[in-house]
């Protein structure tokens, strides 16, 4: 481990910890995970709620600084082994801010709109899931413009924290029921992200 802290990530793997972990995975760090779903009401503790008082997930502590919101947190802890997800150059780290707020804008509303939708069932309103589904569909075309033959990432040949935040939310795309033939470059792009060890190890929890 770098450093003698213990970084711990309270949240599931099944949600957006998973892309906070993901960045622990990847530099190799020491860290606990306190895994908490939402749903069983355990956020809503005092003792949680003390830490994040939105009662959501996930939350950083380290010592006694304490983080929330996913992309802030790995952004915070790509720094922690600089230019290994993290560039050193200024506008390569602003390009990473654009691609994150981009799919955290662009992509992730939409597509958990229709993850909620979908645990309705039969209560589902189609016509909700259909405008977001085309919007996702949209964006798509985006970062489809944007992934050339001459580079396997979103910044080039080398993995950044650009292509983990963005897997993180696009990873969400074929789950709620959208193809991604018209989207060849993404589609094969997504798949090197989801290959690498550090995601596959968090899929085995």
């Amino acid at each position: 481990m770098n450093g003698s802290t213990i970084i711990k990530i309270y949240g599931s793997v099944l949600s957006r910890a998973n892309r906070c972990l993901w960045v622990l995975e990847e530099l190799g760090l020491d860290y606990e995970h306190v895994n908490i779903d939402p749903r069983s009401g355990e956020t809503r503790s005092a003792a949680y709620l003390a830490l994040n008082p939105s009662g959501k997930v996930p939350v950083m502590v380290e010592e006694e600084f304490v983080l929330t919101e996913s992309m802030a947190i790995t952004r915070y802890l790509a720094g922690k082994l600089p230019t290994r997800l993290l560039p050193a150059d200024p506008v390569a780290r602003a390009k990473i801010d654009q691609w994150t707020l981009w799919a955290v804008t662009e992509v992730e509303p939409f597509a958990t709109l229709v993850v909620r939708e979908m645990r309705l069932g039969d209560s589902a309103d189609p016509g909700l899931t259909g405008k977001c589904k085309e919007h996702v569909s949209k964006a798509l075309e985006t970062i489809e413009s944007c992934l050339t033959d001459s580079g396997d990432y979103l910044m080039g040949d080398n993995f950044c924290l650009a292509d983990l935040n963005v897997a993180a939310v696009v990873y969400m795309v074929p789950v709620i029921g959208i193809g991604m033939e018209t989207a060849p470059r993404t589609s094969a792009w997504l798949q090197r992200c989801l290959k690498r060890p550090a995601w596959l190890k968090l899929q085995d929890l």
